[in-house]
């Protein structure tokens, strides 16, 4: 048998029937709201939405406590709030998500974050989520995707491999020893929450993806010479978007029980480690301090 017919086809948690957390293949981007950037937004938000659009059943916004069933406004939302002055933004959230249910967790979902009036404290954020097949079947086009998207946007910082999908509004404690448990097992599968990123990770790296994109202004304010010639030279590419890392040709699940080699995590992150935030709270079921996503269990 070989590695990849040992993969898991899918690793989901369900309690009750009901589906609470499942890995992904996931894009994040991180990206400061400084600069005009209405076009590019709403073109990351189209590229996203072509993604989801045959798929998403359900949508939330900031203001609607309970989800809805997907209409033609919520794919509209971007475009309408775009429409207010600039000065005359407040926040923007909008969640798009497949799920059987209101309460179920798909295998897709869109969020967009946009803090509004308030960039001086909290980034925006992009996260898509697609099924896990996806990232196993097709990196090239998950990658092609990533780097769309992020051309787009002011990122600070960019991410895609594989995550863990899951209502980031609710607690469940079974759900989280879970999803702790594929953290623990499945060492190249992010496990966070992206609103929280979003508060502590303005201005530094909020940890380690297949594909790493970070900004050169991420790296120019580290203001450490040698820090940025050894990323230069380490660099899959560099462009607009900024200084590409890839780890390895195929995102992989870094499965600890069956030795799944992640020595191209590791030598991506020695190269980047000195970029990772240090004050981001640990996520649903971690109990460590913070230091583990600095570590990112590849030291």
């Amino acid at each position: 048998m070989d590695e990849a017919d040992s993969r898991p086809a899918r690793l989901e948690f369900v309690r009750g029937g009901r589906r609470e957390a499942v890995v992904v293949s996931e894009i994040l981007v991180m990206f400061h709201l400084r600069d005009p950037y209405d076009e590019g937004l709403l073109a990351a938000f189209n590229r996203s939405v072509d993604v989801v659009r045959p798929h998403v059943r359900y949508f939330t916004t900031h203001n609607v406590v309970r989800a809805r069933r997907i209409s033609d406004h919520a794919f509209d939302s971007v475009s309408t709030w775009l429409e207010d002055p600039v000065d005359g933004r407040g926040t923007m959230k909008l969640e798009l998500f497949s799920g059987e249910t209101d309460r179920d967790v798909g295998d897709y979902a869109l969020r967009l974050y946009l803090p509004g009036n308030n960039p001086e404290f909290e980034a925006g954020y992009l996260q898509l989520a697609m099924p896990m097949s996806v990232g196993l079947a097709d990196p090239s086009a998950v990658r092609a995707l990533t780097l769309d998207i992020v051309r787009t946007l002011p990122a600070v910082w960019a991410q895609s491999g594989f995550a863990i999908e899951y209502d980031i509004m609710r607690v469940i404690p079974d759900r989280d020893r879970q999803m702790a448990a594929w953290s623990a097992r499945y060492q190249c599968v992010n496990h966070r929450d992206p609103d929280r990123l979003a508060e502590c990770a303005r201005n530094c790296l909020g940890g380690l993806g297949w594909l790493t994109i970070v900004s050169t202004a991420l790296v120019d304010a580290a203001d450490d010479d040698d820090l940025r010639a050894e990323i230069e030279r380490e660099a899959t590419a560099r462009g607009t978007e900024g200084y590409v890392f890839e780890a390895g040709e195929r995102p992989i699940l870094g499965d600890s029980n069956r030795n799944e080699d992640r020595a191209e995590y590791r030598r991506v992150h020695r190269v980047l480690r000195d970029l990772y935030c240090d004050n981001c709270p640990p996520p649903p079921g971690v109990d460590d301090d913070p230091a583990w996503l600095r570590s990112q269990r590849f030291d």
